[in-house]
């Protein structure tokens, strides 16, 4: 008798135990967390930006003002909340980007079934998304990167919800909803714009391909956009809600209460400041750079009491970045001989969140930017890889997924602050394979 191959047995075992996202949801939310937590407080120090956003926060809560005024106040605020709840201390610092990192976790696979993929293929892609050491790094330091990934794959996952439900009252609440997600991450970092920015543009496309009836690119969505108005609603609610959620604890909670506070002045100090940063940096790096992990940034590179490295490479899994630019291939074909939706989907915001850096004003360019670009990659090598059609297809899901893993754990004496090794230099070619890299 023929044993089940790997999907079919994950397949017919979630419709038997795991028979509601829900509880796919919660498993993951649960390994993650228990992954996250490890050692999260065992780096005392002040990690790379961690020293700008820790003490912002710590002044917020002091003496009731923006210490930062380049990026808008949310993400700041997220970390006041963790230190005031937790303590000020390295748990307190840390532990809203751990939560946020498990919800990560939560929001792409909340995609992957807006989207219509298996049960197989969401526990897979969410299996490689542990394996990945950029959710992995700023899931265990105080950036704001963490917060605006989290929102704006919710935001998305909300917003293809919204296209595929059949209702007209529930699209429209859904895409409320999922411009207010949108604001959220806005109000946490400017570069959301730019997925706010393609969603719009996607929604305007919608309504062009089904007047000129392009069946081939309307991806089977159940849409009703005969009304304009709907349109135009839902852009002046989005935006709307953009520019009141990136300011908005500024007059909510008392606890948060800044005094008098100009959102227009505000708004145009942070736009002027973005393009402040100094281009000249050790670690700068150009964006076609970035896929190739060609300079990636030493977050952390320090002895502790006991001579022990404490170290923290941003560089993300090269199983993932490498391989998800095949995916990302094997995705186009996939959009244009099947429709897929999923497939469409990674290429275009992998497109806007990736493509946008080689056309914005900002000289200033790091590793870590490629963050949220990685995680369409992410999800593009993820289905790519679980679709599980044929023997060959199966053994090349098990080695992409068994790789990822193991280049997880390879890395993780240097990903994960832990002081588990001694602090001499010669072992750094474990680690930095090219001299880019140290």
């Amino acid at each position: 008798m023929k044993s089940p191959d790997f999907f079919s047995l994950i397949s017919s075992t979630g419709k038997r135990y795991v028979n509601t996202p829900l509880r796919l949801y919660l498993l993951f939310f649960v390994l993650s967390q228990i992954l996250y937590q490890i050692g999260l407080t065992s780096t005392t120090m002040h990690v790379f930006d961690e020293s700008h956003y820790i003490s912002a926060a710590q002044v917020l809560l002091d003496e009731g003002r923006i210490k930062i005024t380049e990026h808008p106040p949310l993400g700041v605020q997220i970390i006041a909340t963790g230190i005031k709840l937790f303590g000020d201390n390295p748990f307190g610092w840390r532990a809203a980007s751990a939560l946020f990192g498990s919800l990560l976790i939560v929001a792409l696979m909340m995609l992957c079934f807006a989207c219509g993929l298996r049960p197989a293929q969401v526990i897979y892609i969410a299996t490689l998304s542990l394996c990945s050491a950029f959710i992995y790094i700023h899931a265990r330091i105080a950036m704001l990167d963490i917060f605006m990934a989290t929102l704006i794959v919710f935001a998305i996952a909300v917003f293809v919800t919204a296209l595929t439900a059949a209702d007209k009252s529930t699209k429209i609440l859904l895409l409320v909803l999922s411009a207010m997600l949108w604001g959220f991450a806005v109000a946490c970092k400017w570069t959301a714009v730019i997925g706010f920015a393609a969603t719009l543009y996607y929604m305007l496309m919608l309504k062009i391909v089904k007047s000129m009836r392009l069946s081939r690119y309307q991806m089977h969505f159940s849409y009703s956009w005969h009304d304009p108005r709907y349109l135009a609603n839902i852009n002046i609610i989005s935006l709307y809600t953009v520019y009141l959620a990136s300011f908005f604890a500024a007059y909510a909670l008392p606890y948060f209460l800044v005094g008098e506070f100009n959102i227009v002045h505000a708004v145009k100090e942070s736009w002027e400041l973005q393009h402040l940063v100094p281009a000249e940096h050790n670690y700068y790096s150009a964006a076609w750079k970035w896929p190739l992990m060609l300079r990636p940034i030493w977050y952390e590179y320090v002895g502790d009491s006991n001579n022990k490295l404490q170290a923290i490479l941003c560089l993300g899994n090269p199983v993932i970045l490498l391989a998800g630019l095949v995916g990302l291939i094997y995705s186009f074909f996939s959009w244009w001989k099947y429709q897929s939706l999923f497939s469409f989907l990674c290429l275009f915001f992998y497109g806007a969140f990736y493509g946008a850096w080689f056309i914005t004003a900002r000289e200033a360019a790091y590793h870590y930017y490629y963050f949220v670009p990685s995680l369409f990659l992410l999800l593009s090598l993820g289905q790519q890889c679980s679709l599980g059609l044929g023997a060959k297809r199966r053994y090349i899901a098990y080695g992409i997924l068994a790789l990822a893993a193991l280049l997880f754990v390879w890395y993780f004496p240097v990903t994960s602050g832990l002081p588990l090794l001694p602090k001499d230099h010669n072992l750094l070619r474990l680690w930095a394979w090219f001299v880019a890299w140290i």
